[in-house]
């Protein structure tokens, strides 16, 4: 499928995807060793959370550009080869992926990821090497962070059925 062929709103798509795995690398990071030792970027020496820094988001929103539109293609072309077996050809969704808004998905999703961790870990200097202290500690409760984002869930889920619904 070349890129000319992609429908309206594709783009959307693949921040949105993009987003949801620089979220998710944030935390993945560290299962891959980007924990304790490994600081590539030199930010605070033997910091439990190197990756949870300014230096380390961008690193890893960096990684998640480059690997985002590979992950893309495996995940939906698996996606559409099932859709297309069970003959529901109307959910299928296209292969093709565009750089920016990738990289916004992925930057996007591990920086918000750094702040939200930065409101509730106190052991953390989420914006290091600028400020080494965390300053957004506590300013949200972290039951609030928390229904904060099961809220943003719902209402992207509810968005994205009303948006499939509407728009046949």
């Amino acid at each position: 499928m070349s890129c000319k062929s992609v429908r309206f709103g594709s783009k959307s798509r693949d921040a949105t995807r993009t987003y949801e795995l620089g979220l998710s690398a944030q935390d993945f990071s560290e299962v891959l060793g980007f924990k304790g030792e490994f600081r590539p970027y030199l930010v605070i020496p033997h910091r439990k959370y190197d990756h949870h820094t300014l230096g380390g988001a961008l690193l890893v929103g960096t990684v998640t550009t480059a690997i985002a539109p590979w992950i893309i293609r495996k995940v939906v072309g698996r996606w559409n080869t099932e859709v297309r077996h069970y003959r529901q050809a109307g959910l299928e969704a296209p292969l093709a992926t565009s750089l920016g808004p990738v990289a916004l998905g992925a930057f996007f999703g591990t920086l918000s990821h750094l702040v939200l961790d930065g409101f509730i870990h106190g052991d953390m200097s989420p914006f290091a090497p600028l400020i080494a202290a965390n300053p957004v500690l506590r300013l949200i409760e972290d039951d609030t962070v928390y229904r904060a984002c099961a809220a943003a869930v719902g209402v992207g889920l509810v968005a994205w059925l009303a948006h499939r619904r509407f728009a046949r």
